[in-house]
This record gives C-alpha cells, structure tokens and sequence, in this order.
C-alpha cells in the first residue's frame, strides 16, 4: 500500500534488463500480472488466496485473481476446498460479495454433479470431499 501511493519511483531490477524505475502503480501492476502468469501449486493456490485481502490490487486485478482462483478450484485438494471458501468468503466482505458467491456456488455445484450421478448411472470416481458431499444430501 505504501508504494503503490508513493509518489517516489521504485527502482526494480530485472533477470534480462538494467535496472529501471517505474511509479507506485506501475510496480504494482507488473507484480500483480507475474502472479497471474506463474504456474500455482496446489499449496500456493491457499497461500495466494489467503494473501490477495491484503494486496492493494485494483477492482479489475481483484476480478482477475478470483477468476484464476476459482479456475484452479478444480484442481485443488479436497481438504483445501473449505480453507479457500473461507479465504473468499473474507475477501467478500471487502466487496466482490456477488462474484465471489456465484464462483463458490458454482464450483461446489459441479463438485455436486460429479459426486451425484444421475438415477441409474454408478458414481464416477471422484474426490473423497465430492463423495461426502453427496452421501450428506442423500
């Protein structure tokens, strides 16, 4: 927060380039777009998701995390699902309440389906956090 309304420039060094100074905002936006463009483990996908109520992103930056974040949801662990819905359930509180809820709804709504199979199909093997998910509604 505090040099994203720095007047100062920031003074960064890149791995190909010299040095280079760049404003408050402008540092911001570049570290913002390379956590967007690194590959995210299953343990950071948690640690990012926990750590994005702090970063002092901009509505649209905000908008792209939670995309990327509930696009990874998939691919997550089962026992790290409730810990990410809390994580988003905290950053609605800061705004983004309809996004935010829509994207959990959603991704635990096709966990849903792929734990309950339709009458007359066998269950498909899926998560041990989608099967209990179905035999609790059962």
């Amino acid at each position: 927060s505090l040099v994203v309304s720095s007047v100062e420039p920031v003074v960064v060094s890149f791995p190909d380039e010299e040095e280079r100074e760049m404003s408050g905002i402008e540092y911001r936006d570049y570290t913002a777009t390379r956590i967007l463009s690194i590959p995210w483990s299953k343990v950071l996908l948690v640690k990012l998701t926990c750590m994005l109520r702090e970063l002092p992103l901009d509505a649209s930056q905000i908008v792209e995390f939670i995309d990327c974040i509930f696009g990874k949801m998939k691919q997550a662990e089962p026992q790290d699902l409730p810990a990410l819905a809390y994580q988003l359930l905290l950053l609605a509180s800061k705004g983004f309440k309809r996004v935010i809820l829509e994207g959990i709804l959603s991704s635990f709504g096709n966990l849903l389906d792929e734990a309950v199979p339709p009458p007359g199909k066998t269950p498909s093997k899926g998560s041990k956090f989608s099967s209990e998910i179905g035999r609790q509604i059962k």
